[in-house]
């Protein structure tokens, strides 16, 4: 995905099948500060696969390409 498709609120997903491989993430702030010094960081919740239920910060850029799609349901 592109970074500029990423909102706060929503949910995506890596795009992957199988209750060991699938992970979905939950964008809670933009424009966060990183541990790297940036500001371009992404604030998210692990709401299924590994480490579910930890918020993490990450580079925009980097959770744009781990996300695959939108979570819909």
């Amino acid at each position: 995905m592109s970074p500029h498709e990423i909102e706060v609120g929503k949910t995506y997903h890596n795009g992957k099948k199988g209750p060991r491989s699938y992970s979905a993430r939950k964008v809670l702030m933009l424009n966060v500060k990183g541990p790297w010094g940036i500001v371009d960081g992404v604030r998210f919740l692990q709401v299924k696969g590994p480490y579910s239920g930890e918020e993490t910060v990450i580079q925009l850029k980097s959770f744009a390409r781990w996300a695959k799609g939108l979570v819909t349901d």
